[in-house]
């Protein structure tokens, strides 16, 4: 007869070991294995500390999923909505550049890191990107289709000095801008100058 032990519980392990598994919990998302709100702030921040050495512009992305995680959970379940945002996570990954940094910040927030740019407009062809490979339909259960509007707010950095915190607060207040003004994307280049303005909002199909 085949005997299989229980593994123990997290409670009864030595405590150097919770500390770790505890660590690793706040630095990733349990849902998608993605880099937490946490990491990602240090990601950002060690990438500026390497920009002052580098001439590679900074570029941090808030990509708003238009609460279509919120919307599934209710409608169909927490576990349908886990599901999505999986696929979500996958389908991004793909079309982000190998080096840059893919996150999780919320339930219907992601963000997207690119310290490898030759220029701004980079960032906005992926971000562009990005936007349209989540109209492309996911498969939910019973093969329901479900596509994403989503809206991206992007800050780059060029070189001034600035923090992670203002990075991200930035991306923040470009993406409030793009979604009043019904739009996919909205860039700010530096602290103090206004938006700009990149491309219309388009209806899903």
């Amino acid at each position: 007869m085949l005997h299989v032990s229980a593994a123990p519980s997290l409670d009864s392990r030595p405590a150097r070991v919770q500390e770790d598994a505890f660590a690793d919990a706040s630095l990733r998302d349990v849902v998608t294995n993605l880099p937490s709100r946490m990491l990602f702030h240090d990601r950002i921040e060690h990438a500026l500390h390497r920009r002052a050495r580098y001439v590679h512009p900074v570029a941090v992305m808030v990509i708003d999923l238009a609460g279509a995680m919120t919307a599934v959970a209710d409608g169909m379940g927490p576990g349908t909505a886990e599901d999505l945002l999986v696929q979500v996570a996958k389908r991004l990954q793909r079309r982000v550049r190998s080096a840059a940094t893919l996150a999780c910040l919320s339930a219907d927030q992601m963000g997207a890191l690119l310290d490898d740019l030759d220029s701004a407009a980079d960032a906005v062809l992926v971000a562009e990107r990005l936007v349209e490979s989540l109209r492309e339909p996911f498969i939910l259960e019973a093969d329901i289709p479900l596509s994403m509007q989503a809206h991206v707010g992007i800050a780059v950095n060029g070189g001034g000095p600035e923090s992670a915190i203002e990075l991200l607060r930035r991306a923040g207040a470009a993406l409030d801008t793009a979604r009043r003004r019904g739009r996919s994307v909205e860039i700010e280049m530096h602290p103090g100058r206004p938006s700009l303005a990149v491309s219309e909002h388009r209806a899903v199909l």
